[in-house]
């Protein structure tokens, strides 16, 4: 296993982790051929102000080109069935205000807008 996957997964089972850090699961969404097409993070907990404010219990991106294909409807659900497995019966996301895919994508999943904030992040 290469050092960063070491580190991925010292990162999901909460081992070594940088200075406010959660646990936090990784999974990377490949085509059939092996391309990577996105990647979406699991935060175990939002136990840190930045986290709770900013960040979230679920992060996911799909590489521009892939865009418009289900990738984005895929990483979230990839996420949230990662949430369940740990024990999550809620989860918190955040996306931009102007990002209309992901907003979509989100309440697509059967999230629900709480409130639209601004941040410089």
């Amino acid at each position: 296993m290469s050092t960063s996957g070491s580190c991925l997964f010292d990162e999901e089972i909460g081992l070594n982790l940088k200075n406010g850090y959660v646990p936090c699961t990784h999974r990377w969404l490949l085509e059939a051929s092996g391309e990577v097409v996105g990647v979406t993070r699991l935060r175990h907990n939002i136990g840190t102000p930045f986290l709770a404010q900013y960040g979230g219990h679920i992060g996911y991106d799909v590489a521009p080109s892939k865009r418009r294909r289900g990738y984005g409807h895929l990483a979230l659900a990839v996420a949230l069935h990662e949430a369940q497995k740990i024990g999550l019966q809620r989860v918190l996301l955040y996306t931009g205000e102007d990002n209309a895919a992901s907003r979509a994508t989100i309440e697509a999943a059967g999230g629900t807008l709480e409130q639209v904030a601004y941040s410089d992040f």
